[in-house]
């Protein structure tokens, strides 16, 4: 019934699966739940990318299931993980922004995190959202074991320089605190475009490789938008520095 990543049996002698242990460092128990909730009769891939991807659609469910109606509700995965009982959870930083935002940040400490959270939502906290404290601590395992040791930078050369000061110049001048993540995001199109990017996936890997140090990120805006438009900018400013 489970496969890895290259659509072959999980085997235990192989050690090409994943345990319920190694799961739950990673993420929440409720999220295992919705990876056998879903398809359950249909043989599914597990391995550990399909870990952050499950926690991101149980985010996403219960986000929406609050603006369902009663009889919505009870087709809602959300309904039967938590056996009817289910709280008010909404937030719009999803698993794998909290990844990226630890890995830029390069800590392991979870108040650090906290503190750009707040900033980017001051009504979320530890105290009130437990579920969300303990996404974080996930986050920090999963960067730890699987980002960190996977890490590789590409320096800024005389080519793409001018595509970094490019985007400096448009977080000073263009995006102001009260810009969403999708204004951020259709700028940041525009610069992709301007510097004549036949795939703007390849912009974004360029900025992914030499930010985060790997080729594949979040959103950009809605990163911007939760790590800050000043502390993008310094961050970019320190690496054309260097």
């Amino acid at each position: 019934m489970f496969l890895d990543e290259k659509g072959e049996k999980i085997s235990k002698s192989v050690g090409n699966g994943i345990s319920v242990d190694q799961w739950l460092r990673y993420a929440s128990p409720q999220s295992l739940s919705l990876y056998m909730f879903q398809k359950p009769k249909s043989a599914k891939k597990l391995f550990f990318d399909v870990i952050p991807k499950t926690v991101d659609e149980y985010i996403a469910h219960y986000n929406s299931f609050g603006e369902l109606s009663e009889n919505k509700k009870f087709d809602s995965p959300i309904w039967h993980i938590h056996a009817g009982s289910t709280k008010e959870f909404k937030t719009k930083v999803n698993f794998n922004s909290l990844i990226n935002l630890v890995s830029i940040c390069n800590t392991n400490d979870k108040s650090v995190i906290w503190g750009f959270v707040n900033k980017y939502d001051s009504n979320i906290t530890a105290k009130n959202n437990p579920e969300f404290d303990k996404l974080i601590e996930y986050a920090l395992n999963y960067y730890h074991d699987f980002v960190l040791p996977n890490k590789k930078y590409l320096k800024i050369n005389s080519t793409n320089r001018k595509i970094f000061q490019d985007i400096i110049d448009l977080l000073k001048n263009d995006i102001s605190n009260s810009s969403n993540a999708e204004d951020i995001q259709t700028l940041l199109y525009e610069i992709g475009k301007k510097h004549k990017f036949d795939n703007l996936m390849e912009f974004f890997k360029l900025v992914y490789q030499v930010l985060l140090g790997q080729e594949k990120g979040p959103r950009l805006g809605s990163f911007i938008k939760l790590y800050g438009v000043k502390e993008t900018i310094n961050l970019i400013q320190k690496i054309l520095e260097k």
